[in-house]
């Protein structure tokens, strides 16, 4: 993959397309690889699933910075138009990611609630007949709450990331 997208910039730049083309690299999930006793991304929503890549590279883009704001995909729908040039829309979901490269206020970002879901699809209703399984998380900052739905039974986990990156630590009792 890095060759390959070697290959891509580099044709972008010899053909003097790399300062008006914008490249996204981004995916819809990661993947456990044992973490939390599976392998996969199906129905989870640890982190090892939510955070995936997002790199950008463009005009209106500050090269060699890193971002550790955690940010949304939805944020790619006010973001792309505006590096663009175009117009913004009110009625979109998610941040002008912009904000967090131009030294604007952080908060917006850090305090807004991050959303994610994990629901069940025909193997888990062959194998548990009746249930649809739905599994949520919400995170603000560094506290981040799973709610793993099974039929009417739901269990509740709180984490905080500062402390447990890789969640281990359940903390639900104590909150």
């Amino acid at each position: 993959l890095d060759t390959e997208l070697g290959r891509l910039l580099a044709f972008l730049d010899s053909s003097g397309r790399g300062d008006d083309t914008l490249v996204v690299i981004t995916s819809d999930h990661g993947e456990e690889f044992l973490e939390h006793g599976r392998v996969g991304h199906f129905l989870t929503t640890h982190q090892q699933s939510l955070r995936v890549p997002l790199i950008m590279r463009g005009p209106g883009l500050p090269a060699g910075i890193r971002v550790d704001t955690p940010v949304s995909l939805v944020d790619l729908a006010p973001t792309l138009p505006a590096l663009a040039g175009l117009p913004g829309r009110d009625d979109l979901d998610g941040l002008d990611l912009s904000g967090l490269w131009r030294d604007s206020d952080p908060r917006p970002f850090s305090q807004r609630y991050l959303y994610g879901e994990a629901s069940g699809g025909i193997q888990e209703q062959e194998r548990l007949p009746g249930v649809y399984p739905i599994f949520t998380s919400i995170r603000q900052g560094d506290f981040k709450l799973i709610v793993r739905r099974l039929g009417p039974d739901a269990e509740y986990l709180l984490y905080d990331l500062a402390e447990d990156p890789e969640e281990r630590r359940d903390i639900a009792s104590q909150h």
